[in-house]
């Protein structure tokens, strides 16, 4: 029983990830809903230099975020669609922030579904 409330307590200190998807151009071109959509990374930045894991984030278990801005070209075969960008949050804050309805829950470097679904929604 010890090893289990341990474990939990580790989990509950080291908080969540999560991620927010915003388009930093105007994905509103007309496609058609078969034409297969590609994301694709352009890079990623920090601010505060604290992207992908920082010292200071490992030492404080959470309590001193971690947040990572990545950019994701948007395409069709035909064309080009527009810039998306992913802001990643990890640490305590994002537990509190989760429950917002613009982030999501999981690795923003995985965010290529919701992206897809933020151009069709255009």
């Amino acid at each position: 029983m010890n090893k289990l409330l341990s474990i939990l307590s580790v989990f509950c200190l080291t908080g969540c990830t999560i991620y927010k998807v915003e388009p930093k151009s105007d994905l509103t071109n007309s496609i058609d809903k078969s034409e297969e959509i590609f994301v694709t990374s352009v890079g990623q930045y920090s601010k505060s230099n604290m992207c992908p894991d920082s010292r200071e984030y490992n030492i404080s278990l959470g309590l001193i975020p971690s947040q990572c801005i990545y950019r994701f070209e948007v395409s069709t075969s035909s064309k080009n669609l527009g810039t998306v960008q992913v802001t990643t949050m990890k640490g305590w804050l994002p537990l509190f922030m989760a429950p917002l309805p613009s982030w999501h829950v999981g690795y923003g470097e995985r965010a290529e579904p919701v992206i897809r679904e933020l151009v069709h929604k255009q």
